[in-house]
């Protein structure tokens, strides 16, 4: 598939250069717009989603280890390691189902009925709390460590090189 017109950009909804949209890995807002996003991870994965029609695609994980990521050196450990392989869902950490990295706090948070964890925006509150007395005293894995299927796919490199990448990845399809 030849997403390039010759004029750099695609034609569409969107009215951008390139489909792709680094999606927040909290808090996701998704737009009326038919938007791809899950275990998008390179360029072929991209094009995927563009020939099943969407017209965007949102990555979040594929992101985490750039050099914009606001992921703490403990998180980016993890990521970086076989805990990257290892996700899992939990309910634990805002009381919203999500993907996240098997760590302490997904540990703990198994032992626990999903109906005794405070709605959000409490519980997440508490597990920032945790996270930042946890880390004060020198352990990383009572986080908010969000990670998708893909994450033992990602690539560490400045965020320009992964876009860079990714468009040609892209181009290449």
């Amino acid at each position: 598939m030849n997403v390039n017109t010759g004029s750099g950009e695609i034609p569409g909804l969107l009215q951008v250069t390139w489909p792709i949209i680094q999606a927040p890995v909290a808090g996701i807002s998704t737009p009326s717009i038919e938007i791809a996003a899950g275990g998008i991870m390179d360029g072929a994965g991209l094009a995927s989603v563009l020939r099943l029609g969407a017209v965007a695609a949102q990555l979040g994980t594929a992101f985490l280890a750039t050099d914009k990521s606001a992921a703490d050196e403990g998180y980016r450990r993890a990521l970086l390691s076989d805990a990257a392989n290892h996700t899992m869902m939990t309910r634990a950490i805002s009381s919203r189902p999500a993907r996240c990295l098997a760590n302490r706090f997904t540990s703990f948070g198994a032992h626990v009925d999903s109906r005794d964890i405070p709605p959000y925006p409490i519980a997440y509150a508490a597990g920032k709390a945790l996270h930042a007395a946890a880390m004060a005293a020198g352990e990383s894995g009572y986080g908010a460590q969000w990670a998708g299927q893909g994450a033992s796919l990602l690539r560490p490199m400045s965020t320009e090189k992964l876009m860079s990448t990714l468009i040609g990845e892209l181009s290449k399809t």
